[in-house]
């Protein structure tokens, strides 16, 4: 079995992947109140159009797609992108631990989605570790407040729109290859957030000011060294995470995956305390661990069903004649 075929490193690469985002997420923090978030993510992502289209076999396999490949993933690309921005629009109606504890909501869709569309079985251990994966997500957000508003609603489609990307990840698994999958999604990117930059620069919204609305709004500044070091970290990560998602959700039943989606939570509890000081309080450290808890058990079920589908397929295949 080639390695690419293996269920347990795919989960663990995407694990991997997903605490690299807590990193860039940090680092984006940090940078907050200098440079605006539509401008990391024209620079992430038109350096990652750039790396991926140098490559001679994405252009090769972009080429093979032919209109509806390039139309079904057109979709799943955008479809992220608007997931993003609704997320990040919600930010500026709630408070922040309320968003993100309603964005989390999106590994719930997922395995609900997995179950309808592709009538994948919900076992007692993926419904266990999902379990695992909310109640974590929510021990490390106690300010969580329940409530109905149209930031809420933001959130909530934020979450919902994440899930189908991720669903069209699975559906879309036999349509061109995972390079192509993640070329076309930064592509995406790039005119979300490149539209996005122009209409903030062009505007002149929000040129002063930390706030989150100044985050959000202000136009292009040029970075300094040690930013510009921050956004090449952050390029690295998204790169890995285009790449990983894609072939771990290629290769791995949505259900199973779903838990892994929490692993940011936990990595950024770490990256808070190393980058900005922030220290959690007992409740997130429960919560994070519940976290680590859920990935684990996937990982032990990978392992476990990758040694069945193997000693299956042994059982099953021709005795060699001497």
């Amino acid at each position: 079995m080639r390695w690419q075929e293996n269920q347990t490193i795919a989960v663990s690469l995407f694990a991997l992947a997903m605490a690299g985002i807590a990193l860039n997420d940090t680092l984006i923090k940090f940078m907050a109140p200098s440079i605006g978030l539509p401008q990391i993510m024209v620079i992430r992502s038109f350096v990652a159009a750039a790396i991926f289209l140098s490559l001679f076999r994405v252009r090769r396999d972009l080429a093979e797609l032919g209109l509806r490949g390039w139309l079904a993933l057109s979709l799943r690309g955008f479809m992220l992108a608007l997931a993003m921005s609704l997320y990040f629009t919600s930010l500026i109606l709630l408070p922040i631990a309320n968003a993100m504890a309603l964005f989390f909501t999106a590994p719930l869709f997922i395995t609900l989605g997995s179950v309808i569309l592709f009538k994948e079985q919900l076992t007692i251990y993926r419904i266990l570790a999902l379990a695992m994966g909310m109640l974590g997500t929510w021990l490390t957000l106690p300010s969580f407040e329940l409530g109905v508003s149209f930031g809420a609603m933001l959130a909530l489609a934020s979450a919902v729109c994440y899930a189908a990307f991720q669903l069209l990840t699975r559906g879309l698994r036999e349509v061109g290859s995972t390079l192509a999958m993640s070329t076309i999604q930064t592509l995406a990117y790039c005119v979300i957030s490149g539209a996005w930059l122009v209409i903030t620069t062009l505007g002149a919204f929000a040129t002063e000011g930390s706030d989150l609305l100044g985050f959000l709004l202000r136009g292009w500044v040029w970075p300094n060294w040690n930013q510009t070091g921050m956004i090449a970290v952050g390029t690295i990560a998204m790169l890995f995470l285009s790449v990983a998602a894609p072939h771990a959700y290629r290769q791995v039943e949505a259900s199973a995956m779903a838990p892994f989606e929490f692993s940011t939570i936990g990595a950024g509890i770490i990256f808070g305390i190393i980058i900005l000081g922030e220290w959690p309080d007992a409740y997130a450290y429960t919560g994070a661990a519940l976290i680590v808890g859920a990935g684990l058990l996937m990982v032990q079920r990978a392992q476990v069903r990758q040694q069945e589908a193997n000693q299956a397929q042994s059982e099953h295949s021709p005795d060699e004649v001497a």
